[in-house]
């Protein structure tokens, strides 16, 4: 009985040393979605932008230069907290914007720079979704990544795609 009751005790002590907090740890979810592109040479035409997986990574139609790309991404911590959301892409070939409402300011950090790319979280959020677009500037290819970083050990998660511009 004694031994039994040493080995429920060392068994409950190995689970309860196990866990690092109460939290429970998740991969963090980045989609990117509703990718419409505004062409520069007609005034209301616009198309749903495509993209394709192929042995290289996400790939989207082409766009030619001047055209707009509006999207919505969205970063999802389950039950974690959100830190940051990083986007990065080349400012040579894409000039990239992020929409920011009063409700995302209340959220983010006073060091955050959209203008950068780089958004940082106050403690205790889980969900933010961000309206964001992109302006062909020259011909060529740029990346475009979005990286989320929260609290979870299995951070960070990042999504990319490329996008060619003729």
């Amino acid at each position: 009985m004694k031994h039994n009751l040493l080995f429920v005790f060392a068994v409950a002590l190995c689970l309860v040393s196990c866990s690092e907090n109460d939290e429970p740890q998740y991969t963090p979810q980045i989609s990117v979605s509703h990718l419409i592109v505004w062409h520069e040479d007609a005034e209301q035409a616009h198309d749903t932008l495509k993209v394709y997986s192929t042995n290289d990574g996400y790939v989207t139609d082409t766009i030619s230069v001047g055209d707009t790309v509006r999207f919505a991404v969205a970063c999802d911590a389950l039950t974690n907290q959100l830190k940051s959301l990083e986007t990065r892409t080349d400012a040579n070939v894409l000039a990239f914007t992020i929409f920011l409402t009063s409700q995302h300011n209340q959220a983010l950090e006073a060091t955050s720079d959209a203008e950068k790319g780089l958004l940082y979280f106050k403690p205790g959020y889980r969900y933010a979704a961000f309206e964001m677009q992109y302006v062909a500037q020259k011909s060529g290819s740029a990346n475009v990544s979005f990286t989320v970083s929260t609290t979870s050990k299995f951070s960070p998660a990042t999504l990319s795609f490329r996008q060619p511009v003729r």
